[in-house]
């Protein structure tokens, strides 16, 4: 009996193998009908924005909340700023 051919066996085995064959079945990946692209750029910056503002406006706050807490961790007792009316 002769030796066979690995390779040439291996390449009939995945050809011969069920799955998604290329044909007209396939969807067209470059044409117009998908709408997969995901948000436009303009939303993704805008959302962005609104994180970065956010933030920042987050740690302003937590800051002076911090330097309050500290005051009052020392043991003052005139740690709160006193607000003054403008029309005065």
């Amino acid at each position: 009996m002769a030796p066979m051919n690995t390779a040439a066996t291996a390449r009939e085995t995945q050809n011969d193998a069920p799955g998604p064959q290329a044909g007209p079945e396939q969807p067209d990946r470059a044409g117009g009908g998908g709408h997969d692209h995901g948000p436009p750029p303009v939303v993704l910056l805008v959302v962005a924005i609104v994180l970065i503002v956010g933030s920042y406006l987050l740690s302003v706050k937590l800051r002076d909340m911090g330097r309050l807490e500290d005051c009052l961790m020392s043991g003052r007792t005139n740690c709160a700023p006193i607000e003054v009316p403008a029309d005065r």
